[in-house]
């Protein structure tokens, strides 16, 4: 089951959304899509963490798109701006390049993150041990990627 909640903050209307969905199970593109997975991707839990991801662009492309530019630009003073506060919360902070990642828990059970592609260039995946993935879409302020952090540790199996 999936939903997506879409929220506009800011004097820029800065767009992020939401999707919460169940850890991924044992369906046949997921399994074939970790397996092709290298294991340079994984990330290992060892407890809440943010799975930041960015896209991979060269400087030709930074310079030639002042959107992309402040994207990016966007992304990194947030990300910076919570990850003392995120870390403080017991969340560990790994960013990535846009892509799959095969997130690897405490017993060596696997699944697959994969932000989807078509909904925004720059994602942020909640994921911890025993607890459903939460990705947003679209740069979030830092004071919203510290709530979401929040609302991870409030979360039951």
């Amino acid at each position: 089951m999936t939903s997506k909640v879409c929220v506009a903050a800011g004097a820029i209307a800065i767009m992020a959304c939401r999707e919460s969905s169940r850890r991924p199970g044992s369906s046949g593109q997921q399994n074939a899509a970790m397996k092709q997975t290298v294991d340079s991707t994984a990330v290992v839990l060892r407890g809440p963490t943010l799975v930041a991801f960015s896209p991979s662009a060269t400087e030709a492309q930074i310079d030639s798109s002042e959107a992309l530019a402040t994207i990016l630009d966007d992304y990194s003073f947030h990300l910076s701006q919570a990850a003392d506060s995120l870390r403080a919360l017991g969340v560990a902070v790994n960013e990535r390049t846009t892509g799959p990642v095969v997130v690897i828990d405490a017993s060596g059970d696997k699944r697959l993150l994969v932000p989807r592609p078509d909904l925004a260039r720059i994602a942020y995946a909640f994921v911890a041990p025993h607890a459903r993935d939460t990705i947003y879409y679209g740069v979030m302020a830092s004071s919203d990627l510290v709530a979401a952090a929040h609302a991870l540790l409030r979360k039951k199996p």
